[in-house]
C-alpha cells in the first residue's frame, strides 16, 4: 500500500507543468521604467491563488503550474490596478512556458479641494466622498462610494489613488460619535446640509466628473450652507405590541455600521432622536425576546424638517424554503450554486442561503420584510433557469414583497437543453482581440431578467464560448471595454443596435459567429 501511494505521488510530481513570467513597467516611459514591489496575483486555475512581488527590474514569475485557465492581475499603490489584456484569461499548457506578459501601469488620478462656509471660512471634519457611477441589478444608473476622506483643519481634502471613471463628489456633515469622558464633544458644532459638486443639493443636478489616468490637477471647492438640526420620531413594535428598545441611526452606505445617533423607545414604543443633521440614514432596532433575536431596519432621508412616523416593526424574519431540480428529473450536482434574495434598496440587507442539499431543497433564513429580487448564484455553465414559481405565482424577473409571513415554497426548474455560441472577436484590422467583453442580450420582454444574459471575455486568441443559453432570440456584442452590468440598460444597448449580431438559440444547438469589435469611445 505504501509503495502504491509513493508511486502515485511520483506520478503526480512527474506530470508536465507550465509557467508564466513577465514584467511590470511605468506606462508612457520611453525606457520602460521597471516598477519594483508590485503585487502580481495569479488566480482561477486548479491551484489556490498565488502571489508574487516584482523584483528591482520589475520582473515576476510563476512556475510549476498545472495546465488550465488563469487570471493575472497586478496592483501597486499610486497606480491603476490592471488585469491581463482587460480580463483575457492566461492559458497555461503542460510543458510550455507562456509568452512573457508585460504590464504598463498608469498613475492613478487624484482629486483635491477645499470645504468652506458661505463666508469663505474653512470647515474641518466634513466627509467628502467620491461616488462612482455604475449600473444596478435593474440596469439603472447608480452611484456607490468608491473613496472618502475628511477635510483637515484648513478645510482641505484629497482623494487619491482613484480609479478612472465617472464620478459625483459629495460633501456632508458627519455627526460625532460620542465617547464617555470626552467633554469637548458636548460643545456645539455647526451643521451643514449635504452638498454635491458644484454646490447643489440634489444628486440629479450634480456635475458628472470623468476621471482619466494621471489626472492630478483637478480642484473641487465647496461652499456649504448651514442647516437646522431636526428630530426623528417613530415607534418600535413587535407582533403589534409596543416594545421598549434601543434605536440607532447610522449613515446609509457606511460600511463600518457605526451608529451616529442613539435613543431608547419608552414602554409605549415611542422614540425621539434629537439634533439630527440632514442626511441619508438607516434607522435600526434590535432586541431579544426569549431566545430569539428580533430586528428591524428602514432607510430614511432626513431633510430640513422633523422626520415623523418612522415605524420599526421588529421580527425574527421569515424563512424562505423551496426546491430546485432539472428538467430531466435526474439529480445533478450544482456545486457552489445557491439561492439569493437581493434587496431592491442597496442600503438594506440582502439574504442568501447555503448551497443546495442533495435533494435540491434549500432554505433562506431570517429574511426581513422588504422588496427583493430572487436569483440563483453560480448556476453551472451548461444549465439555465427555466422557471421560478412560488405556489402558482411566477416570480421570474419580478419584485417580491416579503412580509411577516413566509411565502409559498419556491419551485425552481433548471433547463439542460440550453444552446451554445462560440466564436472569435476581431478588431478593425481583422486581428483577434483579447479581453473583449462579449455580451449576449435577450430580445423583447426578457430584457428585464438578468439570468437570460450571458457575458464572457475573449481569450488570448480572441475566442469566446457562451454556454447554457436559454432558447430564444438575442443580439451578440463584443465591446473593447464596458462597465459592469451596463448591458442591462436598454438605452445603452440601443445605442449599439447596428453593431450587434442577431442570433436565434434553439435547444441543444451550437452557433459559430465572428464578431467585430466595438471600440471604446470613452
Amino acid at each position: 500500500m505504501r509503495w502504491i501511494l509513493s508511486s502515485l505521488l511520483l506520478l503526480q510530481a512527474a506530470q508536465p507543468s507550465g509557467s508564466v513570467s513577465g514584467t511590470v513597467t511605468l506606462a508612457g516611459s520611453a525606457s520602460q521604467t521597471p516598477l519594483a514591489m508590485a503585487r502580481v496575483e495569479l488566480s482561477g486555475g486548479p491551484v489556490l491563488p498565488l502571489v508574487a512581488r516584482t523584483d528591482g527590474l520589475g520582473r515576476f514569475a510563476f512556475a510549476n503550474l498545472p495546465a488550465g485557465s488563469y487570471r493575472l492581475r497586478v496592483t501597486k499603490d499610486g497606480f491603476i490596478r490592471q488585469e491581463n489584456a482587460k480580463r483575457a484569461p492566461i492559458v497555461i499548457r503542460s510543458g510550455e512556458s507562456h509568452k512573457p506578459v508585460v504590464f504598463a501601469l498608469e498613475l492613478a488620478p487624484t482629486m483635491a479641494g477645499r470645504i468652506q462656509t458661505e463666508k469663505g471660512e474653512p470647515i474641518a471634519d466634513i466627509l467628502v466622498e467620491a461616488l462612482k457611477a455604475g449600473y444596478g441589478q435593474d440596469g439603472k444608473r447608480t452611484f456607490a462610494v468608491f473613496a472618502s476622506t475628511l477635510s483637515d483643519d484648513r478645510g482641505e481634502f484629497r482623494l487619491y489613488w482613484v480609479d478612472p471613471g465617472e464620478y459625483v463628489i459629495s460633501a456632508s456633515y458627519v455627526p460625532v460619535v460620542k465617547e464617555s469622558g470626552n467633554a469637548i464633544q458636548s460643545a456645539p458644532r455647526a451643521v451643514y446640509a449635504p452638498t454635491y459638486y458644484p454646490n447643489v443639493s440634489a444628486l440629479a443636478n450634480a456635475r458628472r466628473i470623468v476621471l482619466k489616468a494621471d489626472q492630478n490637477n483637478l480642484t473641487l471647492d465647496f461652499r456649504l450652507v448651514r442647516a437646522p438640526v431636526v428630530s426623528v420620531r417613530g415607534s418600535t413594535t413587535e407582533s403589534n405590541h409596543p416594545l421598549a428598545t434601543t434605536v440607532t441611526l447610522r449613515m446609509a452606505g457606511d460600511a463600518t455600521g457605526t451608529p451616529r445617533y442613539t435613543a431608547k423607545s419608552n414602554d409605549l414604543g415611542s422614540f425621539e432622536i434629537r439634533n439630527v443633521a440632514p442626511g441619508s440614514y438607516i434607522a435600526s432596532a434590535e432586541s431579544v425576546v426569549g431566545k430569539e433575536v428580533i430586528k428591524a431596519s428602514k432607510h430614511i432621508v432626513v431633510y430640513d424638517r422633523d422626520e415623523n412616523n418612522v415605524g420599526l416593526i421588529l421580527s425574527a424574519g421569515v424563512q424562505i424554503s423551496g426546491r430546485i431540480g432539472v428538467d430531466t428529473g435526474v439529480p445533478l450536482s450544482l456545486g457552489a450554486a445557491h439561492p439569493r434574495l437581493n434587496s431592491i434598496d442597496p442600503y438594506l440587507d440582502s439574504f442568501a442561503g447555503p448551497t443546495f442539499q442533495a435533494d435540491g431543497q434549500f432554505i433562506i433564513s431570517s429574511v426581513q420584510p422588504g422588496e427583493y429580487t430572487f436569483d440563483i448564484a453560480n448556476v453551472p455553465a451548461d444549465l439555465y433557469i427555466k422557471s421560478e414559481r412560488s405556489g402558482q405565482t411566477n416570480i421570474q424577473g419580478v419584485t417580491l414583497g416579503i412580509g411577516t409571513g413566509s411565502p409559498a415554497p419556491f419551485e425552481i426548474l433548471l433547463g439542460t437543453d440550453g444552446g451554445r455560441v462560440i466564436g472569435t472577436v476581431a478588431d478593425a484590422s481583422g486581428k483577434p482581440f483579447a479581453g473583449a467583453q462579449v455580451v449576449l442580450v435577450p430580445n423583447g420582454d426578457r430584457r428585464n431578467r438578468p439570468d437570460q444574459y450571458r457575458v464572457s471575455s475573449s481569450d488570448e486568441e480572441g475566442a469566446f464560448d457562451l454556454r447554457g443559453i436559454p432558447p430564444g432570440a438575442y443580439q451578440l456584442f463584443a465591446f473593447e471595454d464596458l462597465e459592469e452590468r451596463a448591458w442591462l440598460d436598454s438605452e445603452f444597448v440601443g445605442n449599439y443596435q447596428d453593431a450587434g449580431a442577431f442570433v436565434t438559440i434553439v435547444p441543444n444547438a451550437r452557433a459559430t459567429i465572428q464578431l467585430p469589435l466595438i471600440p471604446d469611445k470613452r
